[in-house]
């Protein structure tokens, strides 16, 4: 272990953290340590106070479930409309209301990234995106007016 820095020197290290690790895990760290060429503290210390963790989103699983609820109710109302049977438009509607809101739900968490972060296709083109959401929206929208 070296010697402290002159700008450490006014505050010492006097807590600790104990952390339980498989024999394997304790095997690898080992040889990352080794690697390295410092000490066990070290190697370990700027790991974990430079490590960036994303919270989990609280609502993440019940809106998960409420997503997947949503999504087979509109395939359920594809298929029928694909097999040239009537569907209900107020059924339609619902079904696409919810889906919005779950959306919005969505995209209001704070865990999120911006919206056109996330759509952006490989070529960072979010707009053509939107515009192909929007045709879809106009379709669905002329088709239920029939």
């Amino acid at each position: 272990m070296g010697r402290r820095k002159k700008t450490d020197i006014g505050e010492r290290r006097t807590s600790k953290v104990l952390v339980w690790l498989k024999p394997s895990e304790r095997t690898k760290l080992d040889k990352r340590i080794a690697a390295a060429g410092v000490s066990a503290p070290d190697y370990i210390r700027p790991a974990v106070l430079e490590f960036r963790v994303t919270p989990k989103d609280p609502m993440s699983e019940e809106t998960l479930s409420e997503l997947r609820a949503c999504g087979s109710v509109l395939n359920q109302l594809a298929r029928r409309a694909n097999m040239s049977e009537k569907i209900d438009p107020q059924e339609l509607r619902n079904a696409l209301r919810h889906w919005g809101e779950i959306v919005e739900k969505i995209l209001a968490s704070p865990t999120r990234k911006p919206m056109e972060e996330e759509l952006q296709d490989d070529d960072g083109d979010f707009n053509e995106w939107a515009e192909s959401i929007e045709k879809i929206e106009l379709e669905i929208e002329r088709e239920m007016t029939k």
